[in-house]
């Protein structure tokens, strides 16, 4: 038995018996490709699956920038996105993040939905709020302003009138915190409160950090694929300016104690330190986007599986696939004394908060101009589709770690894991559900269970007529497998 798959998991068994290893039901009469991010079903619990009910996909494909479209199946409504909404809502499709490190809020799992509107309104749910509204929470968010948002858990939290350049919020903070920028450098936070029974708002003006420490001119707008002035995840929010190269990394953490940690984000009191203040970061990244026409950061993504965030910027003379180590970060927090001190590149690589991970990305990545040719997508709790456009040219990648990069094949046919027993596979024909029987056969004959591997072989195996071998993936990795043997007497 030989598999020559790299960061594979599977599990064997030899049995005998006639039960079948899985059994398949037809759920759709339509064959899907990888074209299609997402599908959505009747029900979200695997076992009850029974039907597609919508598709989730680019809106366009080839050499044009990509917006969203949830259609409807199989009567073709369809939903496009909105350009604010689909770049500031961080696009998660799914709806049980119960795994994915997100909703991890004060007291009953909230998660916030903003609007993408110039008022910064945000909404807040539960996990049962979303599970009821079904296909309409998908549809607000990517697109807020045709679709009527469902009722939440906190409906009216706004950070007043500072949001007219949109901005960014950070799901896996667990307050929820959605950070706004408004033209006059002035800036507003919506956040969960650490008592748990409310939402709150906080603004600034002239007296915010954006005015006060980076520039009092319009810093740029983030209602587009491409965000200028405001990226945040993972309990981190990097503000960048239109017109300057000076850039603040404020860290408040991923679990905030103190209202006052996220207020403090956007005042002008970056020389305070201790449990309520958060830990401002100044450097320069040498980019100046009015000047050079190239957007300082493309994206800022945090994976709760490794726990680090992945940045693909501009800094230190070029742009770079960067890894935050965001525990490092947290303790710097903790060890803050309030320093002023801008810090260097290369200071910042010493101490251990980023390591330059460029060498593995595609070359793609780095070059000067390139930019995000469309919304960048989490379509599992280990997989996330990045478009990318430089010049004329647009890729899209697929990466399941934001450290090593594929191209994405739409032709590929669909698969989709639900759980540790349930697949939804397309094979040209139509789209079937797949629940492995592995569990339920006789487990005597046991050979490997949830086998961590890369180039698995094994030999020397005796079996007896009628023996089966039953390989299960028990992994998200796709696997090929080989038996190969011959019968003696």
């Amino acid at each position: 038995m030989k598999s020559s798959t790299s960061n594979g998991t599977l599990s064997i068994l030899l049995e005998a018996s006639a039960t079948a290893p899985e059994t398949s039901t037809q759920i759709s009469t339509t064959s899907f490709t990888k074209e299609v991010l997402k599908l959505f079903y009747n029900s979200v619990v695997p076992g009850s699956v029974s039907s597609v009910t919508a598709k989730f996909e680019y809106s366009t494909y080839g050499n044009a920038n990509r917006g969203t479209i949830l259609t409807e199946l199989p009567g073709g409504a369809t939903t496009s996105g909105l350009v604010a909404s689909e770049r500031i809502n961080p696009l998660w499709m799914t709806s049980d993040w119960s795994d994915w490190g997100v909703g991890q809020s004060p007291s009953n799992g909230l998660i916030g939905l903003t609007r993408g509107d110039s008022s910064g309104s945000v909404r807040y749910f539960t996990q049962a709020q979303i599970d009821s509204a079904g296909l309409t929470f998908t549809k607000s968010q990517i697109n807020a302003n045709s679709v009527t948002t469902p009722s939440g858990t906190y409906d009216n939290a706004t950070s007043a009138s500072y949001a007219n350049r949109y901005g960014a919020i950070d799901i896996y903070c667990n307050l929820q915190p959605y950070w706004t920028v408004n033209g006059s450098a002035y800036l507003g936070v919506v956040f969960l409160d650490t008592n748990g029974n409310q939402a709150r708002n906080h603004t600034r003006s002239s007296n915010s950090l954006m005015y006060q420490r980076i520039s009092n001119s319009d810093p740029g707008t983030n209602d587009g694929i491409n965000k200028i002035s405001c990226h945040a995840s993972g309990g981190i929010v990097i503000y960048t300016h239109n017109s300057n190269q000076t850039t603040y990394i404020v860290c408040y953490g991923r679990s905030v104690a103190a209202n006052s940690v996220i207020e403090q984000v956007i005042e002008d009191n970056q020389s305070s330190s201790g449990s309520g203040y958060p830990l401002h970061y100044k450097t320069e990244t040498g980019n100046v986007k009015s000047s050079s026409g190239f957007y300082t950061i493309n994206f800022f993504e945090y994976n709760p599986n490794t726990e680090k965030s992945y940045a693909l910027m501009h800094w230190y003379g070029k742009r770079r696939l960067l890894e935050f180590d965001v525990a490092a970060w947290e303790a710097a927090l903790a060890a803050d004394t309030g320093s002023t001190s801008t810090y260097t590149f290369d200071q910042t690589v010493t101490s251990g908060l980023i390591t330059d991970i460029s060498s593995g990305a595609p070359s793609f990545f780095t070059n000067d101009g390139v930019i995000l040719g469309g919304p960048i997508v989490r379509t599992a709790k280990s997989k996330w589709v990045i478009p990318l456009r430089s010049g004329s040219t647009y890729n899209i990648y697929e990466t399941t770690d934001f450290k090593t990069y594929t191209l994405y094949s739409t032709t590929s046919a669909y698969t989709e894991t639900l759980d540790s027993v349930t697949s939804v596979i397309s094979d040209g024909s139509d789209t079937d559900k797949v629940v492995s029987n592995f569990d339920t056969l006789n487990q005597a004959g046991l050979l490997e269970e949830n086998l961590s591997f890369n180039d698995y072989e094994r030999t020397g195996l005796v079996i007896s007529n009628n023996d089966r071998v039953i390989v299960r993936n028990s992994g998200t990795e796709n696997i090929s497998f080989n038996v190969m043997g011959y019968e003696g007497a």
